[in-house]
């Protein structure tokens, strides 16, 4: 039996259900998936830790989807995802394109249509700031705290993060003595993000290198190389204790989504090694 926990990434809140129903759904779609992959896992072997409710506890004015309305501190966040895809566009940490010209810009890395880009950088600048933009601020606790409860509670051999979810996972490892985890595998992680994740993490990185969190066994990283969200692609550029650092291709038009980073068949081999 291999029990694995999903640890999802950005764009999950479901407002209309209650947090354990959206963790069954979510669950639901990561079973089917990896299934889809080969990873041969059963239904109740599979759960994944919802977080998102703790970052949504107030409502913002206007739709997530909209990164007319990202605060300064916000598209501190877009700046760092530009400034890996042209420095000039980043002078001191802050943006000085134009939106429209920073999301073209990103566009064009991720293949995808702006629309697309558009809502996709408007939710993920508001989650990695509302999550890393306080150290001691109540949700990021709650969001840590929930997640290593979830591995505490449900003891699983591998533990599967995606996007944001792989900062959570990583934190939430380190945060609490819990069961030892033979395998960790990050999806299209921004843990090496400079300025914004990396440098923000708990705990703080040391001379400029993170370290495998304690008690796992074996760290395996994929990024799909289109992945504008896994910067640097290769994790072990940054952390000590990275065992495999992969680059796979999941979807010319799908560039983050975690089905497809699920179904890959890396993601079944590394299961599949723990016998």
């Amino acid at each position: 039996m291999t029990r694995i926990l999903g640890v999802h990434g950005v764009g999950n809140h479901d407002p209309h259900r209650s947090a354990a129903e959206a963790a069954e759904r979510l669950t639901a779609t990561w079973q089917r998936h990896l299934t889809a992959g080969g990873a041969g896992v059963r239904s109740d072997d599979v759960r994944v830790a919802y977080w998102a409710h703790h970052l949504h506890r107030r409502r913002r004015q206007g739709p997530e989807t909209d990164p007319h309305g990202l605060s300064p501190a916000e598209l501190d966040v877009l700046a760092a995802l530009v400034a890996e895809v042209d420095a000039t566009a980043v002078r001191q940490g802050r943006l000085t394109l134009p939106l429209r010209q920073a999301i073209a810009l990103l566009t064009a890395r991720g293949g995808v249509a702006v629309p697309v880009m558009s809502a996709f950088i408007a939710v993920f600048c508001r989650e990695v700031h509302a999550y890393l933009g306080h150290p001691g601020a109540p949700g990021r606790a709650s969001v840590r705290d929930s997640v290593a409860e979830s591995i505490i509670e449900h003891r699983p051999r591998v533990v599967i993060a995606h996007s944001l979810g792989s900062v959570i996972a990583y934190e939430a490892l380190w945060s609490r003595p819990g069961p030892d985890v033979d395998l960790l595998v990050t999806l299209g992680s921004p843990l090496g993000l400079p300025s914004v994740v990396f440098e923000r993490l708990c705990p703080a990185p040391r001379d400029g290198l993170g370290q495998r969190p304690p008690r796992v066994r074996r760290w395996v990283n994929l990024a799909d190389p289109g992945d504008i969200v896994a910067i640097p692609r290769w994790l072990a550029t940054k952390f000590a204790g990275v065992d495999t650092d992969g680059e796979a291709s999941i979807h010319s038009v799908d560039f983050h989504r975690v089905a497809s980073y699920l179904r890959l068949p890396d993601v079944a081999r590394a299961i599949a090694e723990l016998g």
